[in-house]
């Protein structure tokens, strides 16, 4: 069964919030989606303060050309695809894999995604010590491992899949002891360098800036298996949608790092800058998709006995429901 959440204005994701009252198009009512599954409950609460904190003064750049916006959290990706269809949502962020599961089925266009330090992409990494016995991928078999959530919805883990299926191995929740998500780097990393799990997936950027602040960590842990550049999320708008109000929120999410309010909500969501979608971003992660997908198939296919998942685009999201998701909060390291 589907569900979503009416939130209020102030905790709507930063790229609505951020149009610009320029222009003289009446625009009454805008209509805007946000993917739960991006980030984890504790980081979306981490969102909302952020954003209530800086409606304060954004109320004032609001003309009579916005008489209302209405925001929808959605936690499932049917609901997503049922009101792009319905042409009830103007503007939505979502997860790239989303985005990817929906493109043949919804009439959106990509229009922005976030930059940090000049980059769109992220590598991910499977980080391990040095002094583990764990040296290759089949090493991981009845392991703990620590996985950062990182606010790309699944895509860390549909890449950590697709990575098994490739080596002839099962699934993660069937091969893997225990996957546990957490919300920050620090705490998929500390607990491993502690010795008190065996293996953490993070980007590779949080883990060279970790290192960074404590050169320790690059001595003790070593990279295990490595992803291509990946796209994390993008911004996409109902391809029906008024020029005007299209331009507007891309022109104005161009500067949003030169308001003191929108570096402060960039810096929540880890990123200094908004820039143009560009086909090339999604490269990559689409051929890890289609990848992904292929492997999938052809291990169903191949199981004795047992009935195929549900054809189509469907069939990945049984990732979601095989992964074993816990909490780090009573780990002694991370006190």
């Amino acid at each position: 069964m589907s569900r979503y959440v009416r939130i209020p204005l102030a905790s709507l994701i930063l790229s609505v919030l951020y149009i610009s009252p320029c222009g003289g198009q009446s625009i009454k009512n805008i209509r805007v989606g946000y993917a739960g599954g991006v980030f984890t409950e504790a980081r979306q609460k981490d969102v909302q303060v952020a954003l209530e904190l800086w409606m304060t003064n954004l109320g004032r750049r609001f003309d009579s050309r916005v008489e209302k916006i209405t925001g929808t959290v959605f936690q499932d990706i049917q609901e997503i695809e049922r009101t792009l269809k319905a042409d009830e949502i103007d503007l939505v962020g979502l997860g790239s894999l989303d985005y990817l599961r929906l493109e043949d089925h919804t009439a959106m266009d990509p229009v922005l995604v976030g930059s940090a330090g000049g980059e769109v992409e992220l590598e991910y990494a499977v980080f391990v010590r040095k002094d583990k016995n764990i040296r290759r991928i089949q090493d991981l078999k009845g392991r703990t491992l620590l996985v950062e959530s990182g606010g790309s919805g699944d895509l860390t883990v549909v890449w950590l899949e697709t990575s098994l299926l490739k080596n002839g191995l099962p699934e993660a929740a069937r091969f893997l002891g225990n996957v546990i998500m957490v919300d920050k780097p620090m705490q998929a990393v500390v607990p491993v360098f502690f010795n008190q799990a065996d293996a953490c997936l993070v980007s590779l950027r949080s883990f060279i800036t970790m290192k960074e602040l404590n050169p320790q960590l690059g001595n003790e842990l070593s990279i295990l298996i490595q992803s291509p550049r990946l796209l994390p999320g993008l911004i996409c708008l109902r391809r029906a949608v008024g020029q005007e109000f299209r331009d507007d929120v891309v022109n104005s999410m161009a500067r949003f790092h030169m308001e003191p309010e929108g570096q402060q909500i960039l810096l929540t969501f880890k990123m200094d800058k908004i820039v143009l979608f560009d086909p090339s971003y999604l490269k990559n992660t689409r051929k890890m998709f289609r990848e992904y997908r292929a492997l999938q198939a052809g291990g169903e296919t191949n199981k004795k006995g047992t009935k195929r998942a549900s054809a189509g685009r469907q069939d990945d999201r049984s990732v979601q429901s095989r992964k074993k998701v816990g909490n780090t909060a009573d780990s002694p390291a991370l006190k």
